[in-house]
C-alpha cells in the first residue's frame, strides 16, 4: 500500500515536472519568435526608410484630372472633383462654394483654351504666383498660345476641391513690374576710384560692380 502511494506520487510528481518543463520550452519559444519577428519587422523599417518614397495616389489623381481638362472629359472630371468646389472665375462674380456640376458647366469658359502646361517650372507660372499671392499652394495650368490659366487644389482625399479659371494670364501678371525686378538685380555699386580693386564681388543687390584693369585702371592697375 505504501509503496504503491510512493509509486503513484511519483508519478503524479513526474507529470507535474513534465508540465513544467514542456510550458519552460514553449514559453521560451515564442519569446523567440517574438524577437525573431521583432528583428523582421526592424529590418524592414530600415529597408523602407532607404528606398524612394512611391508616388502617392493624390500624384495619380492629379495626373487624371489634368489629363482629364486637356481632353475635355467633363465625365472624368466630375468624378475626380469633391462633391462642393470652391470655385473662382477671375474677373466675374462667379461663384464661390457651388456643387460639382456648377463648377464643371464653368469649365465652358475655357473649352477653347487648347492644351494646358501643368509644368511648375514654367516662367509664367512663377510670375503668376509671385504676384499673386492667393495662388501659391495651387497646382497651375497655362494655355501659353491662348492665355488661359486654370488652378486647382486637391482635399485629403485628393479630390478637386478648388479650382480658379482665367481667360489670360496677362491679367495676373504685370509684366512692368517683372522687369523692374529682373533689372534691379542687376545693379551693383560703382567703387571704382576707391583705391581697392574689387576682383571678386558678391552678386547681390548693392554688392559692388566687379572691377578689372579695363574698366577701373585706376584702381586695378598693379594687379
Amino acid at each position: 500500500m505504501t509503496k504503491n502511494y510512493l509509486y503513484t506520487v511519483l508519478i503524479v510528481l513526474a507529470i507535474f515536472i513534465t508540465v513544467i518543463f514542456i510550458g519552460y520550452l514553449y514559453s521560451n519559444l515564442n519569446q523567440q519568435v517574438n524577437n525573431l519577428n521583432q528583428a523582421n519587422n526592424n529590418l524592414n523599417n530600415n529597408n523602407n526608410l532607404n528606398q524612394p518614397s512611391q508616388p502617392s495616389q493624390a500624384t495619380g489623381r492629379l495626373l487624371e484630372f489634368e489629363q482629364a481638362v486637356n481632353q475635355d472629359n467633363k465625365t472624368k472630371i466630375r468624378e475626380l472633383l469633391a462633391d462642393q468646389v470652391d470655385l473662382i472665375v477671375y474677373a466675374t462674380e462667379c461663384c464661390g462654394l457651388v456643387d460639382k456640376d456648377v463648377a464643371i458647366d464653368n469649365f465652358d469658359y475655357i473649352d477653347q483654351a487648347g492644351q494646358f502646361d501643368f509644368s511648375a517650372e514654367q516662367e509664367i507660372v512663377k510670375q503668376i504666383k509671385n504676384q499673386n499671392p492667393g495662388l501659391q499652394a495651387y497646382f497651375m495650368g497655362v494655355a501659353v498660345d491662348e492665355g488661359n490659366v486654370l488652378g486647382y487644389q486637391t482635399n485629403e482625399d485628393s479630390e478637386v476641391d478648388k479650382v480658379y479659371l482665367a481667360v489670360d494670364y496677362n491679367l495676373l501678371v504685370d509684366a512692368e513690374e517683372s522687369e523692374t525686378t529682373d533689372e534691379e538685380e542687376l545693379i551693383c555699386q560703382d567703387m571704382c576710384g576707391d583705391g581697392i580693386c574689387q576682383s571678386i564681388v558678391c552678386l547681390g543687390s548693392g554688392c559692388p560692380c566687379a572691377e578689372t584693369a579695363e574698366n577701373c585702371p585706376q584702381d586695378c592697375v598693379n594687379n
